[in-house]
């Protein structure tokens, strides 16, 4: 592990701004391209479920478990492939993969074979491919770009995910309505296509550490994780807040078809105001960073996302579906936005303070921690908005997402500050 980490964050922020080499612009253009296209099968998916096959709130919570069950399951052998392995080919080979994986779901529906656990199996697919892909990615990025850079580099990336969602969900509900999910879900097929060509032409680096033969255990990164006065905090934060979430998350789209009673080009709108908050986010977090300091920012917005998830079920309050729907996008811009600020800030922190040849293994145990911790949320939810329906499973969902500000603090995190307010 590298000595100083909280001096290390400080020097950070006194660093000049590198450039970000061209191959840094192809692997965001990829990004950019494969992630609006999978705002389709993101939408299709749950909105096949619920329109096609009267999916219950309990399907709804597996449905919605699957996705992210990869991470639970596969979480830190995704690390240790990308510690091991060719980083560049992992790479072309997880978005060549999901390429595959996608048109399995108009496959089925062309043979008239569609079923609800034909989508569980889809969803649990690509949730695995996209686990190999952004594991490798967060290691891979750290090779590609100046140490001094990675915080605007990964606000870049962020950003990828946010103009994906501005453009994407939009467009996946209007090609979902004109031309059939079949001939939509294709269109994210190519997209996957696209960024597996430009992941192709990016270079192979020779890795920091490469070659070191110490700690390459499975578990090497989750006992660093563990043990670590920043990341261990900032990891228990993060399990507490997507429980919460995943309540959320299981109920959503039963909410938004059900209560509010929006069709697929609304709920394509919510998540363009949610993709633009994103983008918003991405922009401003190293300037706030460098303002207020990385950690002390990171621990003050856990308690904001769910404070704005609030008005979701609020919105189902209101008589008027527009005032609700105008409701659900500013409670999903607020969300977008400090959400993928604290992905920034996270990915940052721990791409400075974890040793090159050990960055896989620790960002799987990160997600193995605080994405595969997700299936109980859904699960949890899923129950819990057949029991006590779905306004009050939301509520629940915010209220706890906005506790988990307390394992941030209370863990010691805002110890790691030095005077100057610099983390």
């Amino acid at each position: 592990m590298r000595n100083g980490g909280a001096e290390e964050l400080s020097e950070h922020h006194h660093q000049s701004r590198v450039r970000l080499p061209a191959e840094f612009w192809r692997l965001w253009t990829g990004q950019t391209v494969s992630m609006a296209g999978g705002q389709i099968i993101t939408l299709a998916i749950p909105y096949l479920a619920v329109t096609t096959l009267n999916a219950s709130p309990l399907q709804m919570g597996f449905l919605t478990a699957s996705g992210s069950l990869a991470n639970l399951v596969l979480g830190l052998h995704a690390g240790w492939l990308a510690d091991r392995l060719n980083r560049r080919r992992l790479l072309i080979a997880s978005n060549a993969l999901r390429a595959v994986a996608v048109l399995v779901l108009p496959l089925g529906m062309l043979l008239d074979l569609l079923g609800f656990w034909q989508l569980v199996v889809v969803s649990f697919t690509l949730g695995a491919l996209e686990l190999v892909f952004f594991t490798t990615l967060s290691a891979y990025l750290p090779d590609l770009v100046h140490h001094e850079s990675l915080e605007p580099a990964n606000s870049w990336m962020q950003a990828t995910e946010n103009t994906g969602e501005v453009a994407g969900p939009g467009v996946a509900g209007l090609l979902i309505t004109t031309i059939g999910v079949p001939l939509a879900v294709a269109i994210n097929g190519v997209s996957y296509v696209v960024a597996a060509v430009l992941s192709a032409t990016l270079p192979n680096r020779v890795r920091a550490g490469e070659g070191e033969k110490e700690s390459l255990g499975l578990t090497a990164g989750l006992r660093l994780l563990l043990r670590h006065p920043i990341l261990t905090p900032i990891a228990m934060a993060t399990m507490h807040f997507n429980i919460f979430a995943g309540i959320s998350a299981a109920l959503t789209m039963l909410f938004l078809v059900n209560t509010l009673h929006l069709n697929a080009t609304l709920i394509g709108l919510i998540g363009m105001s949610g993709g633009a908050g994103g983008l918003i986010g991405a922009a401003i977090t190293t300037r706030m960073s460098r303002r207020f300091g990385a950690i002390r920012l990171l621990s003050t917005l856990y308690f904001l996302p769910g404070a704005a998830s609030l008005l979701v079920p609020a919105a189902g309050l209101l008589s008027s579906r527009l005032g609700a729907l105008a409701v659900v996008c500013v409670a999903e811009f607020l969300w977008s936005a400090m959400t993928i600020m604290m992905l920034v800030l996270g990915a940052s922190i721990r791409q400075r303070v974890v040793p090159g040849h050990m960055l896989g293994r620790v960002s799987s145990s990160m997600r193995f921690l605080t994405w595969g911790i997700d299936p109980i949320g859904t699960l949890v939810g899923g129950v819990l908005g057949g029991l006590v329906g779905l306004s009050m499973g939301l509520l629940v969902g915010g209220i706890g997402c906005v506790l988990a500000g307390l394992w941030a603090v209370g863990g010691g995190l805002l110890r790691h500050i030095d005077p100057s307010g610099a983390s």
